[in-house]
């Protein structure tokens, strides 16, 4: 500890040389040295607990959970453990259950309530995700609803006039400027001008 301190003009307490250096510079034993500061430690820790603690934001997020569904997917057949997806199942289920509503995706959900219309990268990672699952399962439900999230992409977040994505929805509160995404493009718009 320093008079001006080592952070912001406070102390952050941390050892400077390992244990058994102290213990020689102080002229005590190792073990004795470490139970007093495992005690030390306890005191501390106590004390710490009087302060507010950090809010924690433990919320659900769709998209998330999309990345989620794609990543375990994935390892499932990179390490040929088929029970990567058995735990899936259950996520892809709640994520559908819970973080829709009639027939719409919701961007959160936290303490029984799920809030917030959804934005693109929630039906696109979702929709992703679900596409993974279905090829580490073979279970059509997990194709079907992916697909059903991608029409729901093309027909509420492309753009009329052929240009990219919007990240919300037609029928999301109105803004002042509805945000384009510039890396995205609609592959529909590709195949129609293909047929011209």
């Amino acid at each position: 500890m320093t008079p001006r301190g080592n952070f912001d003009g406070n102390n952050i307490l941390h050892p400077v040389r390992d244990t058994s250096a102290i213990a020689a510079i102080s002229g005590m034993d190792t073990q004795a040295l470490e139970s007093l500061l495992d005690r030390c430690r306890a005191k501390l820790f106590e004390a710490r607990k009087q302060r507010v603690h950090p809010a924690r934001d433990e919320k659900i997020i769709t998209a998330w959970n999309g990345l989620m569904l794609r990543a375990f997917a994935t390892a499932a057949a990179v390490f040929e453990d088929a029970s990567f997806p058995a735990d899936r199942r259950q996520n892809a289920a709640f994520a559908l259950a819970t973080l829709r509503r009639d027939g719409r995706l919701l961007r959160t959900y936290k303490d029984g309530s799920a809030r917030l219309n959804g934005y693109l990268e929630d039906y696109a990672f979702l929709a992703d995700g679900l596409l993974a699952l279905y090829e580490a399962t073979g279970v059509d439900r997990w194709r079907d609803e992916a697909l059903a999230l991608a029409g729901q992409i093309i027909d509420r977040f492309s753009d009329p006039l052929g240009g990219p994505f919007f990240t919300t929805s037609s029928d999301h509160e109105r803004l002042i400027n509805r945000r384009a995404t510039s890396t995205i493009m609609p592959c529909h718009r590709a195949t129609r001008s293909q047929r011209k």
